[in-house]
């Protein structure tokens, strides 16, 4: 079973990749914050798929559970909906216009183009000033 974690309407497409992949799976909006408490949340799931910061990947990782992320292109923005509807017919069905947040923002519209698995994350770094 995996974990979904959006707070968005997900596409007809998305849920039928996650299906195939996963079989049955559960959504939720948001994730906990402290480390402790995520891996409790995760631990009953066999993947946690969405979009997330590198860093929250690494601790799904860490709690040996799959990370599996949504591919999601910017095809732009635009400031009426009607404009963003106009940009999202380029592609039926694997577009979403995500509608502004609060004044003054503009309606984005991203092509959902599949599902990746991280399989691994390095990080590799260097002392750039050392005390």
């Amino acid at each position: 079973q995996c974990l979904v974690v959006t707070r968005h309407q997900m596409l007809e497409i998305q849920k039928r990749d996650i299906e195939t992949v996963c079989g049955q799976f559960v959504i939720e909006p948001e994730l906990p914050t402290n480390p402790q408490q995520l891996k409790e949340f995760i631990k009953r799931y066999d993947a946690v798929i969405g979009v997330f910061p590198v860093q929250l990947q690494l601790q799904i990782l860490q709690s040996g559970k799959a990370v599996v992320v949504f591919i999601m292109t910017s095809l732009g923005v635009t400031n009426t909906e009607e404009e963003a509807k106009k940009m999202a017919s380029q592609y039926p069905d694997r577009t979403a216009i995500l509608a502004p947040s609060k004044e003054g923002e503009k309606y984005r519209v991203v092509l959902y183009q599949g599902l990746k698995l991280v399989k691994d994350i390095k990080v590799i770094d260097e002392w750039l000033i050392q005390h």
